[in-house]
């Protein structure tokens, strides 16, 4: 009641004014309905307050002596509906807690459905169906099966434990504490080994709070002895300095970070390389690409195609004054693996041999591809791609003449048919022009469709290479470890195929959506092959992939890139309890949301979080280097507090010609 009289009064003194006729309007007709609007009109954006120089000395003068009252009911005015609106907001982010936690559990009761349907399972339901039954009237039956196994549990890198992890292992190690004496004497020997500082996996669950946790429990519990250690045998005595310069005398608060000393006397050296400057269109617009000379990408793209091609120049000098260089001592590391093709394409481009993450999928090798295509070949002739990769392949090995032979024969008289089924019809016409090859190609296709109709996949794979002789047929083209590499590349994907359905029932069409599905997840579990032992070359990598890895050169590249996340999402944030084993408190927010103190708490507590992670993986990738480590980074048109501008002080200039 007092603000609409308020609204009243001043009313009556902004339609005195020009170019306030819309703020008058409201004023004079306040509603629920307009309330938004009216705010939109009378506060900032951001809803915290009256805009700067709201009321103007122009407007106090036409106002006269009761300048100050209207100054002061509109300032009211404001605090109120401030006040207002951020209940609203509150009370509407509540009712979306309330409605997408309830949506999640709907979500989560329809995906159990599912994975009983289909007999299949993922990681979060293996743990929790292993809580499920270690923590029910079976529990003490599995207990005793585990306590005849196992004498020792030795757990590596237990910074990355979960909380469902840590809660079922402290499930099972608390059936041996019988009392405040100690535990049981058939109690396993216990030695868990981890480092705070490499805990880099939250997005996987990992909370680095287990650690200490866990460490105070066991102390307490099975009375054990903590061990620590700040050596290390890896990194040189330069790399070593480097950390202790950023991680100590910067002044950043690297939690549990205490001087290290290094057991590896090699000569070492930390370089950074210039930081390139940021080519920005001046005018914000993308001209036409001459398609001719300019490759595929946009800005971002070629910012770091020139880094990549700085640190190729780098690596080539380099090259010149280390003792027994090989390529394949170095390691570029990346936080985003989309980047890896720029650089790769630059090394590339100074003939330097690399490879990186985006083709060690297994999926991607040549003689996994020549599989793939078969089978969609068999399933579907249609694709003329997969026909030619087939024809091509080791496995029938059919010449480009014949290929365009065909072809013309396609284009002449049967452009509405497939290359496939024009070879079928040749053959059954019998054409006395075909070449034996297509001929033999033919017949073999023929031969595994009547194969796939009763074959597992698993067994069908198996038939194929039996039946083409291509083991015989490398033997004759392939050195014997490309030989080996690509054998072992095929058994590895007859592996995969025994996965789906466990290998008993002919499912091509299933397992071919398993293979549509792995290649558009990259780290599609057990796909990833390796080509270290297969040709000296630079390997480009993701930070988080390089993690239990080490080499005798590194290169940090893209330090100078900012975070990049959708500011619009709802995002989900969780507090855990005392013992870190239960959520007690979970919202949902947005970037501009209007926080209450419980959420800006928690959300202050997870922004140190996220800083220490930051740190966390820096120092990781530091101490994956055992000789030279090599900073690169491009300036960057968005200011943001990067590493590179964090540990330049504390390092040389390499300078490249």
């Amino acid at each position: 009641k007092k603000n609409l009289e308020n609204t009243r009064y001043l009313f009556n003194f902004f339609k005195k004014l020009k170019k306030r006729e819309t703020l008058s309007e409201y004023l004079n007709n306040l509603t629920p309905d307009n309330l938004l609007s009216f705010s939109k009109s009378f506060l900032k954006k951001d809803k915290s307050s009256l805009p700067v120089n709201f009321i103007t000395k122009l407007d106090e003068e036409i106002w006269g002596e009761d300048a100050n009252e209207v100054k002061k009911r509109t300032i009211n005015l404001a605090k109120s509906l401030i006040e207002l609106l951020r209940e609203c907001d509150l009370i509407m982010h509540h009712a979306r807690d309330e409605s997408l936690i309830d949506l999640s559990k709907k979500f989560f009761l329809c995906l159990d459905e599912y994975i009983l349907d289909k007999q299949e399972s993922d990681y979060s339901s293996l743990e929790f169906l292993t809580w499920k039954v270690i923590s029910s009237d079976l529990g003490a039956h599995i207990q005793s099966r585990l306590d005849y196994k196992y004498e020792q549990i030795l757990i590596d890198e237990f910074q990355d434990t979960s909380v469902s992890q840590w809660k079922i292992l402290k499930h099972w190690l608390s059936s041996y504490v019988t009392s405040e004496l100690g535990v049981d004497y058939a109690a396993p020997k216990l030695f868990i080994v981890g480092d705070p500082k490499q805990s880099i996996y939250r997005f996987r669950g990992a909370d680095p709070q287990i650690f200490s946790r866990a460490q105070e429990w066991l102390v307490k519990n099975f009375r054990s002895e903590k061990l620590q250690t700040d050596y290390t045998r890896r990194c040189s005595l330069e790399i070593v300095k480097f950390m202790n310069s950023i991680f100590i005398n910067s002044g950043k608060n690297f939690f549990d970070y205490r001087m290290h000393k290094g057991l590896n006397k090699i000569d070492g050296n930390v370089f950074k390389l210039p930081k390139l400057s940021d080519e920005v269109n001046p005018t914000n617009e993308r001209s036409d690409r001459d398609w001719l000379v300019d490759p595929l990408g946009d800005f971002e793209s070629n910012r770091w195609r020139k880094e990549g091609l700085q640190i190729g120049k780098a690596l080539l000098k380099i090259k010149t004054t280390v003792k027994q260089f090989t390529w394949s001592d170095v390691r570029i590391l990346v936080r985003n693996r989309i980047h890896s093709k720029d650089i790769s394409d630059s090394l590339t481009e100074l003939q330097i041999p690399n490879n990186s993450d985006l083709n060690r999928s297994l999926l991607h090798q040549q003689e996994v591809v020549e599989l793939i295509s078969l089978l969609k070949l068999l399933v579907e002739d249609t694709s003329d791609f997969d026909f030619i990769v087939v024809a091509k392949s080791y496995m029938f090995e059919v010449d480009d003449e014949d290929l365009i032979w065909l072809k013309e024969f396609h284009e002449e008289s049967l452009r509405e048919l497939s290359l496939s089924n024009i070879l079928k019809a040749l053959v059954e016409h019998e054409n006395c022009f075909v070449p034996k090859n297509l001929i033999i190609l033919n017949e073999k296709l023929l031969e595994f469709k009547n194969k796939l109709e009763f074959l597992p996949v698993h067994d069908f794979l198996q038939y194929v290479l039996y039946s083409t002789e291509l083991v015989e047929k490398l033997t004759k083209t392939l050195s014997q470890q490309k030989i080996n590499k690509v054998i072992s590349n095929i058994e590895k994907f007859i592996e995969f195929s025994l996965d789906t359905d466990f290998g008993k029932f002919p499912s091509l069409s299933k397992f071919l959506q398993k293979i549509e599905l792995a290649t558009r997840h990259k780290d599609f579990e057990g796909l990833n092959v390796s080509f270290e032992d297969e040709f000296e070359a630079v390997s480009i990598q993701t930070l988080h992939s390089m993690k239990g890895l080490e080499s005798r050169i590194v290169v940090l590249a893209g330090m100078n890139e900012p975070e990049n996340y959708d500011k619009n999402s709802i995002r989900w944030i969780y507090a855990l309890d005392n013992n870190s084993e239960n959520i007690s408190e979970l919202f949902t927010y947005r970037t501009d949301d209007l926080k209450d103190p419980k959420l800006i708490r928690l959300l202050n507590y997870e922004k140190a979080l996220i800083e220490q992670e930051k740190l966390n993986l820096l120092y990781v990738a530091i101490t994956r280097c055992k000789e030279i480590l090599i900073l690169s980074a491009a300036r960057h048109e968005q200011k943001n507090e990067n590493w590179f501008d964090f540990v330049s002080n504390f390092s040389n200039e390499l300078k490249i010609q």
